[in-house]
């Protein structure tokens, strides 16, 4: 069986099993993308593949089309 890749998902502030805890004051869609975009840069320290493939669903759909 040949590796794809790695799949990591991580809950946006105030979403999932993230909803307690935390600055939820700016909830902005330009504050979602620039946390988004930290996120990304600790992965890619992490895992150092060339590619990236960034999905979201409903207001991460919004997330992943910015960060993109």
């Amino acid at each position: 069986m040949s590796r794809f890749g790695t799949l990591v998902c991580y809950d946006i502030k105030g979403h999932g099993y993230s909803k307690r805890g935390g600055n939820l004051d700016d909830m902005s869609i330009e504050t979602l993308v620039a946390e988004a975009t930290e996120v990304l840069k600790e992965l890619l320290q992490r895992f150092p593949e060339p590619n990236f493939i960034v999905v979201g669903h409903s207001l991460g759909g919004s997330i992943a089309c910015r960060l993109t």
